[in-house]
């Protein structure tokens, strides 16, 4: 050992070296010790749901689809305030989707820190929102692990989580069984569109009863579009960020049927109401209508079934859900728009979806907790079904909603003017001609600019 060291001490060059790469060595040790403490440190730092003590006051705009659902906000900002005691919500509900496009856009200093939108018009405000800085890597992994599929196709952008819905809601068939039982033929409910005009057609309106509330004309129905929706997402027509095309023969046949069922709609300014008084055979709409009926129609006998599918389409529902993002205008202060982050993250929690549904009712977006859901329904209650379709729907996602019904109502016009049976070029025509400006509703970024629209 002498000897190596001795021949070491004799080799100048050696020795130098040899020091030089020990010296490295420590440096670098040294390094990756200060550099783990760092990342140590900044995970801490980074870290979820750490409280605060700052003060911050937080305005947060709902849509109408939410204004329901207050109590049970004011359940989560108040455990939220456990950990942020100063952190002090006020919730503001706009009665429409247009009145809280129009005033969000007219006044951009008074634009909110939060805002719960509808699904629909996502991509629409997401150019207004900041992503979630949690949801990165592992978190964002275990976010989407844990979320319903709708969550995961229109909630993420380019790999970043910007908002995060408490609900998930999906399209049902509510069927009046009185009404069920006294029409000719077969004593069950339509299971397709196709049965559905074969019903039609032998069903007895002389009581001043209907067949079944779609919407169409000077009596739409608040939902139309979305019926319209689940027919064309049946055909696999998605018009999504990630399919752009509308197929033409499925999309004429969509508002052939459309039109036909016209003829045997409700005729009344409101289906709803329709429905609740016995009039109505099937009525379409989202399950959260369910707790309404059973509070305003006590006496009404009726079940909740899958919506008419097409036979050769496939068995997906439409749905929506409306989610709450941060406004990007708070990155400009790092604590405020940590408090953000950290609230949004909070309500991605199972805690928070729990509480939103126990307090709702409404099937959770997280998935074990939408199961649970599913499992404490029994096989005879109106929405055990419901909550199993949550997690597999999927929704037509324009850009501007607004715009958007506004350009698929003239359409529906102009293919109601030519009859129920016109040859396919007159469809085509009509469609044709409002092809461009509905994509543009799709894809066009500035499409609800400006925020003045015709009634």
């Amino acid at each position: 050992m002498y000897k190596i060291f001795d021949w070491i001490a004799g080799n100048r060059r050696l020795a130098i070296f040899l020091a030089v790469f020990l010296v490295f060595l420590l440096i670098l040790g040294l390094l990756l010790l200060l550099q783990g403490t760092d990342r140590r440190s900044q995970q801490q730092l980074n870290a979820p749901l750490q409280g605060s003590a700052q003060e911050f006051d937080v305005n947060w705009w709902i849509t109408e689809g939410q204004s329901g659902s207050v109590d049970a906000l004011n359940l989560l900002t108040s455990k939220f305030n456990e950990k942020y005691p100063n952190v002090r919500f006020t919730i503001i509900s706009k009665q429409t989707d247009l009145q809280f496009i129009e005033e969000f856009l007219s006044n951009p200093d008074s634009q909110p820190e939060l805002m719960t939108v509808n699904s629909k018009n996502m991509s629409f405000y997401q150019k207004y929102s900041m992503p979630n800085a949690y949801f990165k890597t592992e978190l964002l992994g275990d976010y989407l692990e844990r979320s319903v599929d709708t969550v995961k196709n229109n909630n993420v952008f380019s790999g970043e989580v910007y908002g995060v819905p408490l609900h998930v809601d999906n399209m049902q068939m509510y069927v009046n069984k009185n009404l069920l039982n006294n029409i000719q033929g077969a004593k069950t409910y339509a299971k397709d569109w196709e049965t559905l005009k074969l019903q039609a057609s032998s069903f007895d309106k002389s009581k001043g009863q209907s067949l079944i509330a779609l919407g169409a004309g000077k009596d739409v129905v608040k939902n139309y579009t979305d019926i319209l929706g689940a027919m064309m997402v049946q055909k696999g027509i998605y018009l999504d960020s990630k399919n752009k095309d509308i197929k033409d023969l499925d999309f004429i046949q969509i508002l052939k049927d459309y039109n036909y069922f016209k003829q045997y709609l409700t005729q009344t300014q409101n289906d709803f109401d329709a429905f609740k008084q016995g009039k109505t055979l099937y009525y379409i709409d989202y399950f959260s209508a369910n707790n309404i009926i059973k509070s305003e129609a006590p006496q009404l006998d009726y079940e909740i079934t899958d919506i008419p599918k097409y036979s050769n389409g496939n068995n997906i529902s439409h749905s929506r859900f409306f989610t709450t993002l941060a406004h990007k205008k708070n990155a400009l202060n790092v604590e405020k728009k940590r408090i953000l982050d950290d609230f949004t993250y909070f309500l991605s929690t199972e805690e928070a979806q729990q509480i939103f549904a126990d307090k709702t009712g409404l099937p959770s977006a997280n998935k074990k907790v939408v199961l649970d859901q599913y499992k404490s329904k029994s096989e005879t209650e109106n929405n055990r079904r419901f909550f199993d379709q949550a997690a597999v729907a999927r929704a037509v996602l324009p850009a501007c909603t607004v715009r958007y019904n506004q350009e698929l109502f003239n359409l529906i016009l102009n293919i109601q003017s030519k009859g129920t049976s016109p040859i396919n070029e007159d469809y085509i025509s009509a469609l044709n001609n409002s092809k461009s400006r509905i994509l543009d509703t799709i894809y066009s970024e500035s499409v609800c600019l400006p925020y003045k629209f015709e009634e």
